[in-house]
């Protein structure tokens, strides 16, 4: 199935330019799956910490509350082309006794706290919500260029 391009929120682009989100090497930042419910607060980007998000998938199968912290952040600078990219490697969720359910979208927060943060960007996985079963893993790997590029 093939994932949409992140999106920024449109309060994350204030916070970036307030400095009120690290995205530097070392930075915690967590990726959490959610249901079609959230479409509400995602497509209207309003949303501005993880709370306002919602409609998380059970902590269940394997599943953490919050997500999967992100591995190997890194803010990338090119003098030569004026551009400044997000990205990270791939990280992998895998359904373990039952199947994680209702997965539609993926979005990326800072991590303050298990549950808490700034709300980053997010992206739909697929054009409808589905199951992962158990013992399948779902791997969201960012393109090539990064999760995003400010230029």
């Amino acid at each position: 199935m093939a994932a949409t391009a992140w999106k920024l929120f449109y309060r994350a682009k204030r916070n970036l330019g307030a400095g009120n989100i690290n995205l530097t090497t070392g930075a915690v930042l967590k990726l959490s799956l959610h249901k079609t419910s959230a479409s509400a607060n995602l497509l209207t980007s309003v949303a501005s910490i993880f709370s306002e998000v919602g409609s998380e998938i059970p902590a269940a199968a394997g599943y953490t509350a919050g997500g999967k912290a992100l591995p190997n952040v890194k803010w990338t600078i090119s003098a030569s082309t004026m551009r400044f990219t997000f990205s990270s490697t791939g990280l992998a969720f895998t359904a373990t006794g039952s199947a994680l359910s209702s997965i539609r979208y993926a979005v990326i927060r800072t991590s303050i706290g298990a549950t808490s943060g700034r709300v980053i960007c997010y992206c739909a996985l697929s054009t409808a919500q589905f199951d992962l079963a158990s013992p399948n893993t779902l791997t969201i790997i960012p393109a090539s260029g990064g999760v995003f590029t400010l230029v």
